[in-house]
């Protein structure tokens, strides 16, 4: 009986939850590749953005914010955010919790996770992006209805949601003379 018990609570805790993260002590953490691309951002319907970050990645901590305001305006239109930490789950709790409230991260429409110590982050990109020649963190990829339509690292990062953001309103065109008088 106790070995059912020990196993269905490792079973559990290996599965990635449906439901959205408050805080960081509530990622739920991929035990390996295939729980990944099992997370419904790879395969289900309509725009999902799917984003590696870490704590420990300067470049991660330097585009986050930016990422994060733009990721929360495209959340309340329906686009779906997965993020998926490559830091170590107890460093994720230490340290992704006070990094990400301070950025504003944490909201609703966003799921949150992990990887397991045991996933290379830069090999896991590497599967999404197969024609990668030099995976990195930061990485993101867009989704629509399960295919992969964009794929960003490195200095792409800062523009990885522009397309999905609404065009700038129209100005309309101003010229030097309107209020002169016509001849």
């Amino acid at each position: 009986m106790t070995a059912l018990l020990l196993a269905l609570t490792l079973s559990a805790a290996a599965a990635p939850t449906k439901a959205p993260a408050k805080d960081a002590k509530h990622f739920p953490v991929l035990a390996n590749t295939k729980s990944v691309l099992a997370l419904p951002a790879f395969h289900g319907k309509g725009t999902h953005v799917v984003h590696f970050w870490a704590t420990w990645c300067g470049p991660c901590r330097e585009e986050l914010p930016g990422f994060l305001k733009k990721a929360q305006e495209l959340g309340k239109k329906g686009v779906d955010f997965t993020f998926i930490s490559a830091d170590e789950p107890a460093d994720v709790e230490e340290l992704g919790t006070e990094m990400m409230t301070q950025m504003g991260g944490f909201f609703p429409q966003a799921r949150h996770y992990v990887l397991s110590p045991d996933i290379d982050p830069h090999t896991m990109t590497k599967k999404v992006a197969p024609e990668w020649t030099q995976p990195t963190i930061p990485a993101t990829f867009i989704f629509k209805d399960g295919k992969r339509v964009a794929s960003f690292h490195g200095a792409e990062e800062a523009h990885a949601l522009d397309s999905l953001l609404p065009p700038p309103p129209a100005q309309k065109p101003t010229t030097a003379n309107a209020n002169a008088p016509k001849k």
